[in-house]
C-alpha cells in the first residue's frame, strides 16, 4: 500500500507533502513564496480555499490577492508534479514534462476564466505518485545534487518552508504573455522553450523576484491602458 505505510519512505512529513491536493499544494507554495522571496507580510497575503467561498462569505474572483504597495494583484495558481508517458517509459532516455492546463479557458465549452492578473505555475521536482520506489530514487539523486551545489536538503521539509522551494520550478507571467490554453513542459529542455523568459529555479530567488517584477509591471501597464 502506498502513502504512510510506505515502506520506501524516509520521511513521514514529505509522505504528507507528496499528497496533498495539487490546489492546495500550489497555495502553500505560493504563499510560502510570498513571504519568504518576496518578503510580503501575511496579511497583506490573501489565498482562498474555496474560490466561491461560504455562503454570506466575501468570494474570491480568483485563486489568491496579494498587496503591495496599497495595489492588490489577482494571481491563478497551477501546479504540476512531474509526467511521464507511456511511450516516452519505453525509451532509452524518457522525459518528464510539467502539464499546466486551463489557463485561458475553463472548461471544453470555451468559457474564458477570470480576468486573474498574473499566473503563479509551480512545477515540482519528483515523480508520480505511482512508483514509490522511483519517487525515492529520485529524491535521494536530488538531495545529493543539492548538497553538491552548497544548498542544503531535508527530507522532512514542509512545503511551507523556504528550503522546500528548491525543489521546485516557477513560471512568473503576466496573463497578457499566455498564448495558449495549456503549457507542456519538458524539464530537460528548460530554458529554451518559449515560456521560459518567464521561468526560475526556487533556488534562485533574484530571479524570481525579477520576474515577480516583471510580472506586476505588466499588471500596472494593462490597468493604466484599460
Amino acid at each position: 500500500m502506498p502513502g504512510f505505510l510506505d515502506t520506501s519512505a524516509v520521511s513521514i512529513p514529505a509522505e504528507y507533502a507528496r499528497y496533498l491536493d495539487p490546489d492546495i499544494l500550489g497555495k502553500i507554495l505560493l504563499k510560502n513564496f510570498a513571504m519568504n522571496v518576496l518578503g510580503i507580510r501575511e496579511k497583506d497575503i490573501r489565498i482562498p480555499i474555496s474560490r466561491q467561498g461560504d455562503e454570506g462569505n466575501y468570494k474570491d474572483l480568483c485563486d489568491a490577492g496579494i498587496r503591495i504597495g496599497g495595489r492588490s494583484y489577482s494571481i491563478e495558481t497551477k501546479l504540476s508534479r512531474q509526467i511521464m508517458s507511456a511511450k516516452s517509459r519505453r525509451t532509452a532516455d524518457p522525459a518528464a514534462r510539467w502539464n499546466f492546463s486551463k489557463l485561458k479557458r475553463s472548461s471544453a465549452s470555451g468559457a474564458e476564466r477570470c480576468d486573474y492578473e498574473i499566473l503563479f505555475a509551480v512545477g515540482i521536482l519528483g515523480p508520480g505518485l505511482e512508483d514509490s520506489r522511483e519517487y525515492w530514487k529520485y529524491l535521494h539523486a536530488l538531495r545529493k545534487r543539492e548538497l553538491a551545489a552548497g544548498r542544503p536538503f531535508d527530507y522532512s521539509t514542509w512545503p511551507h518552508d523556504a528550503a522546500f522551494l528548491t525543489r521546485c520550478g516557477f513560471y512568473i507571467m503576466p496573463r497578457r504573455e499566455i498564448r495558449r490554453n495549456q503549457m507542456d513542459i519538458t524539464i530537460r529542455k528548460i530554458p529554451h522553450g518559449k515560456s521560459d523568459e518567464f521561468f526560475g529555479w526556487g533556488h534562485d530567488f533574484a530571479r524570481l523576484r525579477g520576474l515577480w517584477d516583471r510580472a506586476t509591471r505588466a499588471a500596472n501597464a494593462s490597468l493604466v491602458a484599460g
